[in-house]
């Protein structure tokens, strides 16, 4: 492993400590606690997304330090995840019409994520 990907893990590693701890505390405070000031309840809601600002800049920081081929993978792996993610909201937003229950958008992310990876795993045995 490369002191780039050493450093890529350690960031992300760090910054989903924190996610998963303010997303497991946000949703607590919110759910057990009465809080009649709004703009603290929105506050407590997206505290979780600070701790990914960190992960995206990780993230960004990697490609940057990639060479042409490991981005042309990353960039393979990027598009069928977008795809793939539109191709799936879009169609269960047609479900919706015929009585789907709604979708929450906050699994979107998590989706686009998942589906990067199976499209480097794609990518890679493409061309390796």
């Amino acid at each position: 492993m490369s002191q780039s990907e050493k450093k890529y893990m350690q960031r992300m590693l760090v910054s989903m400590i924190f996610y998963l701890g303010l997303t497991y505390g946000s949703v607590w405070i919110l759910k057990n606690q009465e809080i009649a000031h709004v703009p603290l309840k929105i506050l407590i809601a997206v505290m979780p997304m600070v701790p990914l600002v960190w992960a995206y800049r990780a993230i960004i920081a990697h490609v940057r330090s990639m060479d042409e081929f490991q981005r042309k993978i990353q960039f393979e792996a990027v598009v069928f995840a977008a795809v793939i993610t539109g191709f799936v909201a879009g169609t269960y937003g047609f479900l919706q019409n015929a009585g789907l229950p709604p979708l929450d958008v906050i699994w979107i992310m998590p989706m686009l994520i998942t589906l990067w990876g199976v499209g480097g795993f794609i990518a890679r045995r493409k061309y390796l």
